[in-house]
């Protein structure tokens, strides 16, 4: 499942502590990733979401999960998710597919992107990720993170750290999927910084999570001229639990 809506493509990620050496968890310790099922992850379960920019553009953004990969002889794997869409005023980027991938590290749920089959690839980008979900929120309300933005070829277009917090468990939603109840709000700031110059973006995220479903909103914004812009938002529009890969 897509987390952030609005981050999965490059224009977008764009504008957007390293967890140091802890082990990927063994399959058994994955099973929480679906921790109050705020993040299900079953193979063929899919989600499209609304996305619309400051500007009144729209697309639409589809994400499916089509299965599971090894990490490594200690028995890690990752969810991997396909996404395409979801870039308001980017039509020709609607068709354009992309891989994800989830695994928990050091007790949060990470997103890195599948960028090959090699292990030592994956497991490095696993602990570059982006944080996305602690395993256990009750009793992990804040988290940090440390990734790279747009390190596809060279150096990273971007250095981001991110700050999250839980700032409600119960919250009510509606969206055009319908309304759901008692959501995980999740409020976090990222600080990107060009390794190139002295550019800085501070960007802001505000998340709802629904039991049984997954992210069902988010909206984002950025800090420009000691004024906070409205960027993106993306509202779910439909939740299929019940697909199958291939399908």
């Amino acid at each position: 499942m897509t987390r952030r809506a609005g981050r999965t493509a490059a224009p977008i990620a764009a504008v957007l502590t390293l967890l140091g050496c802890a082990t990927l968890r063994p399959p058994a310790e994955r099973q929480r990733l679906g921790v109050g099922a705020l993040f299900p992850l079953a193979p063929g379960t899919s989600w499209v979401y609304d996305v619309h920019d400051a500007a009144g553009r729209s697309a639409r953004l589809r994400a499916r999960v089509s299965g599971e990969v090894d990490l490594g002889d200690d028995g890690a794997k990752a969810t991997l998710v396909e996404e395409n869409g979801g870039v308001p005023g980017e039509r020709s980027l609607e068709g354009d597919a992309d891989l994800v991938a989830y695994t928990t590290l050091g007790g949060l749920i990470m997103r890195f992107p599948w960028p090959s089959p090699r292990i030592e690839t994956a497991k490095a980008s696993a602990s570059h990720g982006e944080p996305v979900l602690p395993e256990d929120p009750e009793h992990r309300p804040i988290w940090q993170g440390s990734y790279p933005i747009l390190a596809i070829e060279g150096p990273p277009l971007y250095d981001a750290q991110s700050e999250s917090r839980i700032a409600s468990w119960d919250e009510a939603v509606d969206v055009p999927a319908g309304r759901f109840e008692r959501c995980l709000r999740v409020e976090t700031t990222v600080l990107a910084r060009s390794p190139s110059s002295p550019t800085e973006i501070v960007h802001h995220y505000v998340e709802w999570y629904a039991r049984g479903v997954g992210l069902v909103k988010m909206q984002s914004s950025v800090d420009v001229d000691g004024r906070r812009l409205d960027v993106l938002r993306a509202d779910l529009a439909s939740f299929d639990r019940s697909a199958r890969p291939g399908r």
